[in-house]
């Protein structure tokens, strides 16, 4: 069930849902895109400047059949769950990993 919250980089009010199997919130912002709350967590920390450009300027809108969103999950986890989503075992989501080093350096190859 999608409710309505601030988004975190941006600050726009956005709707969002909590994942059955996690307590990650997807959020899916006009200006930011689609990423999971864990994007602005305080373990791994984002300079929040360059998260914001690196959103706005990458963005993955919300839209009819798109399954990409960032996130700061374990990098080996989001290449086991897209392997997975590629052999057909999987549908629903594609995690795309960002840290603050591919944030700061406007890093594309995994997009």
């Amino acid at each position: 069930m999608e409710k309505e919250m601030q988004c975190l980089v941006c600050q726009t009010n956005v709707p969002y849902y909590i994942t059955h199997n996690s307590d990650s919130q997807h959020l899916q912002c006009p200006v930011c895109g689609k990423y999971e709350s864990n994007v602005v967590d305080h373990i791994k920390p984002i300079n929040k400047n360059q998260l914001s450009a690196y959103l706005a300027y990458h963005a993955i809108l919300p839209g009819d059949g798109e399954t990409r969103h960032y996130t700061t999950l374990d990098r080996k986890f989001c290449e086991k769950y897209n392997h997975e989503c590629g052999n057909g075992e999987l549908v629903h989501v594609h995690p795309l990993y960002i840290d603050a080093n591919i944030v700061a350096n406007n890093d594309l190859t995994l997009i």
